[in-house]
C-alpha cells in the first residue's frame, strides 16, 4: 500500500540575522521538465530571481549602521520680467532670521524628547545634509511685490484667454477639475473669486512668467507672513485667532474653499491676505535627489478632517493643519522642543513646512493646493 502523501514539508534554507527571505511554492506538471513548464513562471522571471538573489551576495553585517542621508539639490525655478503690479501689495525687504522646522510623519526621538535632526525633510543651499530642524539662517529680502490674494479661477481663466498655455506634455489629467472643462468658457461664475486650485507647480509657474511674475522662494513667502519679524507666529500676529481664517472644513469629497478676501482680520502687517488657512500655495523652491522630488508647500488648507482642535485623537499635524498651541522657541532651533501631542507644529504656524513630493502633474494636481505670485521691485 502506497504512503500517502504528506501535507507538510520541513524546508531548511540560511537566514542572515535581521534578514529577509520568501520561498516560491509552484505546481511543477512536468518533475523532469524545467521550472517554467508549470505555466506559473516564465524565464524572465528566473532572471528576476537570480538578479535579485545575488543582492544577497553581500552580508548583512558588513553594511555600516550609519545613518546617511542622501544629498538633495534645489531650485528655484523661472521669473518673468516688468511685471503688471496691479493686486499687489509693496513688501519693504531687510535682514531676516529664517527659521524653519518641517512637518513630517513619526518624528525619531529618544526618551520622549529628544529629537534628532537629521529626517526626510529638505536641505537648503547652506546646509550639507536634509535635516528637518532647519538652523536660524541669516538671509537679506530684497523689495518685493506680492500678490495680495491668492490667483482666483476668473484670473487664471483670463491668462488661459491671453496665452497659448497647455499643460506640460499636454497632461490636461486633473488641470482645472473643478470647472466644466479646462477652457476659459467653462469657468462657473459662482467659483470666479475662488483660489484657483487644481493646477500643477508647472501651471502655477507658467501664469506668473506670463505676467511677468514669479512664484516666491520659501523665505519670501515667510518674511511676508512674518513681516520680518522671526518672532510673529501667525501673519496676523503673535497669537490664535479663529476668527482670522476660515472654518476648518472636515468632508473631504464636499469641502468648499470661498472666496478670497473674506478674512481681512487674518492679513500681514502689509495688508497680504489669505497667507493661512484657505489654500495651501506653491513655492517656487524644488528640492531633488537621484530618487524624489519635492516642493515646499506653505500655508495649510481649509480642508481639516479633523477640525481645528489639536486634542483630537486622530490629528496629524503632518497632513493636515490643526490649531497651534502656544509654546516656546529656542532661540536658534525651531525644533528642539518635545511635542506633547504634536500641537505645536501646526502646518499654520509661519516658521513650519510641509514637504509635497512630485510625481507627475496630473498627480500633483490638487484641489487644496493654489498659489500667489511675488516680483522683484
Amino acid at each position: 500500500m502506497p504512503t500517502p502523501p504528506r501535507k507538510t514539508r520541513l524546508l531548511r534554507v540560511p537566514m542572515e540575522a535581521r534578514g529577509i527571505g520568501a520561498i516560491l511554492k509552484v505546481r511543477r506538471w512536468d518533475a523532469s521538465g524545467p521550472l517554467w513548464s508549470s505555466g506559473e513562471i516564465t524565464p524572465a522571471h528566473l532572471g528576476l530571481f537570480r538578479e535579485m538573489g545575488s543582492a544577497t551576495d553581500k552580508p548583512l553585517h558588513s553594511f555600516s549602521e550609519e545613518v546617511l542621508p542622501v544629498k538633495q539639490k534645489s531650485d528655484a525655478g523661472v521669473a518673468g520680467s516688468k511685471p503688471s503690479t496691479s493686486g499687489m501689495v509693496a513688501v519693504k525687504g531687510g535682514p531676516f532670521e529664517f527659521r524653519v522646522v518641517g512637518s513630517i510623519i513619526e518624528d525619531t526621538y529618544h526618551h520622549g524628547k529628544n529629537f534628532v535632526k537629521l529626517g526626510v525633510d529638505v536641505q537648503y543651499e547652506w546646509e550639507d545634509v536634509p535635516v528637518k530642524y532647519h538652523k536660524a539662517h541669516n538671509i537679506t529680502i530684497k523689495d518685493l511685490w506680492v500678490d495680495k490674494h491668492p490667483v482666483t479661477n476668473e484670473q487664471y481663466a483670463a491668462f488661459l484667454r491671453e496665452s497659448s498655455f497647455a499643460p506640460a506634455g499636454k497632461d490636461y489629467e486633473n488641470f482645472l477639475k473643478h470647472w466644466r472643462c479646462p477652457k476659459p468658457d467653462c469657468l462657473d461664475a459662482s467659483l470666479a473669486k475662488q483660489p484657483v486650485v487644481f493646477v500643477s507647480h508647472w501651471d502655477a509657474e507658467q501664469y506668473c512668467v506670463h505676467y511677468g511674475k514669479r512664484l516666491p522662494r520659501e523665505w519670501e513667502w515667510q518674511y511676508v507672513a512674518q513681516a520680518g519679524d522671526p518672532e510673529r507666529s501667525y501673519p496676523w500676529g503673535q497669537w490664535w485667532w479663529p476668527d482670522a481664517m476660515p472654518p476648518a472644513q472636515a468632508n473631504a469629497s464636499a469641502f468648499h474653499l470661498g472666496d478670497v478676501g473674506r478674512f481681512p482680520n487674518g492679513s500681514s502687517k502689509d495688508g497680504v491676505e489669505d497667507l493661512v488657512g484657505l489654500v495651501w500655495q506653491w513655492t517656487a523652491d524644488m528640492y531633488s535627489d537621484p530618487y524624489n522630488r519635492a516642493v515646499i508647500l506653505r500655508g495649510g488648507s481649509v480642508f481639516q478632517p479633523n477640525a481645528h482642535g489639536a486634542q483630537q485623537k486622530r490629528y496629524q499635524p503632518w497632513y493636515f493643519p490643526g490649531r497651534a498651541a502656544a509654546g516656546e522657541w529656542n532661540a536658534k532651533w525651531t525644533g528642539d522642543y518635545y511635542f506633547g501631542p504634536k500641537d505645536y507644529a501646526s502646518l499654520y504656524r509661519n516658521t513650519v513646512h510641509a514637504k509635497y513630493l512630485l510625481m507627475t502633474p496630473s498627480l500633483d494636481r490638487a484641489g487644496t493646493i493654489g498659489f500667489r505670485c511675488v516680483a522683484d521691485k
